[in-house]
């Protein structure tokens, strides 16, 4: 059974934005696979990385779908996905680094950031747009 799963209650409006999300639940449910069933670094190490990839690569997607418009919190929505980022690039390179260990609270907290901000910013977002 997957960690998240994908259902209409996520959907923006925005078929692009929708497919990306889908793709970004995947990746998160991927780390939780990775991190439940393997003790392998490198196999964890290779879906964070991916996560994070994935993650920027979606965020500079969206945001260039709101900048050409004039959405009153542009400014608002790129800094939630910067704090985002550098979080999980900070524990990316922790990780790497052996300085920390990945555990359920801090993939509970990509989960729930995850969702809020799609259920919230980014649905109030394609509305608006």
């Amino acid at each position: 059974m997957s960690l998240i799963e994908w259902t209409s209650a996520y959907s923006t409006g925005n078929n692009e934005i929708d497919q990306q999300h889908m793709k970004l639940v995947e990746t998160l449910n991927s780390l939780h696979d990775s991190m439940k069933q393997s003790s392998d670094k490198e196999s964890v190490s290779r879906s964070l990385t991916a996560l994070t990839d994935y993650t920027k690569y979606h965020f500079s997607s969206e945001e260039k779908i709101f900048e050409g418009s004039s959405y009153p919190k542009t400014a608002e929505h790129k800094q939630e996905h910067q704090d985002f980022v550098d979080k999980i690039v900070k524990w990316q390179q922790e990780y790497e680094q052996g300085r920390i260990l990945l555990n359920v609270d801090m993939l509970d907290y990509l989960v729930n950031w995850t969702l809020n901000h799609i259920k919230k910013t980014d649905i109030e977002m394609t509305k608006w747009l």
